[in-house]
């Protein structure tokens, strides 16, 4: 007789997922929450806003295009609307194609694989949406061992400063190994325990 497989259902979302599937396993089987539906109490933020301003200029950056149906991560261009806000300067990246901004989230790395604070740290930009693909490219550049299922394409950018005020372009050759250790060693909080 083959084997019984046991199907989970998320309690926020009811996405079905098999047990044991490590792409999209549930990530708190007490609460019976999918990984991506514990993003909307994470202590990560959104990385949506809407300017009050019009973009009264535009930068543009090379980043790190980490894509989901490829193994090797690739130098992307990316541009930065600049908006004069009431709070300050604030800088947009125009990074729709990873899916719509209502589903996108950012992460800062701010240390290195010593524990050292960055002198220019990155953002990490994911989407959250429950069909992405698993991301082939993380998987490859930690060698099989992400220290979480990674799902969707994902462009990493790097910061001019630890003010982090503005960007700056990255290169494969100075930046990977602060960004593939990242992936190694950090997993989302919310995957652990809910906020």
């Amino acid at each position: 007789m083959p084997p019984t497989q046991t199907i989970q259902t998320c309690s926020a979302c009811g996405e079905q997922y098999p047990a044991g599937n490590a792409e999209q396993t549930l990530s708190l089987p007490d609460s019976g929450t999918c990984i991506m539906c514990t993003f909307t109490v994470a202590p990560w933020e959104f990385s949506t806003f809407a300017p009050t301003a019009p973009a009264v200029n535009v930068e543009s950056v090379q980043g790190i295009y980490l894509p989901a149906n490829n193994p090797s991560p690739t130098p992307i261009a990316v541009n930065v609307n600049i908006h004069n806000e009431p709070v300050g300067v604030r800088r947009v990246p125009q990074i729709e194609f990873l899916g719509p901004r209502n589903t996108l989230f950012y992460i800062t790395i701010t240390k290195g694989p010593a524990g050292q604070l960055l002198n220019c740290p990155y953002h990490v930009y994911f989407q959250t949406y429950h069909q992405s693909l698993p991301n082939q490219c993380v998987s490859a550049i930690t060698h099989g061992s992400p220290k979480y299922p990674w799902l969707g394409d994902i462009v990493v950018l790097k910061f001019d400063g630890k003010r982090m005020e503005r960007f700056r372009s990255a290169s494969l050759t100075d930046d990977m190994a602060n960004i593939s250790w990242f992936f190694m060693s950090h997993a989302i909080p919310s995957q652990e325990a809910r906020v």
